[in-house]
């Protein structure tokens, strides 16, 4: 049983790590910018609270992944990697860069 709730659990992390890196991705063509700095953990956060672009054809678009709790980010951020300013997806555990600070 415990083996069924850690692959459900990771399941939802990859899944929030995907929607996460799709939005981050689109937001950035729509000239908004949600990466911190070499920080994991702070861009999805910056994620999570959202933004607004305010130029282009997506002026006036919102874009935001509500509802992420701390451990939800968490489990997330170990799927995700920062790579020349992007949000990357990874399938597999990556582990914390030097300097990011986890929960």
């Amino acid at each position: 049983m415990i083996g069924q709730n850690d692959a459900a659990y990771a399941a939802r992390d990859r899944r929030n790590a995907q929607e996460l890196c799709s939005t981050c991705m689109m937001a950035q063509a729509a000239e908004l910018n949600f990466v911190q700095g070499d920080s994991v953990i702070e861009t999805v956060r910056a994620i999570v609270r959202g933004g607004m672009s305010v130029r282009g054809a997506m002026r006036g678009r919102i874009f935001v992944v509500p509802g992420l709790s701390d451990e939800d980010i968490q489990g997330a951020a170990k799927f995700l990697k920062l790579q020349d300013g992007q949000l990357l997806y990874t399938t597999s555990v990556t582990t914390s860069p030097p300097g990011d600070q986890r929960l």
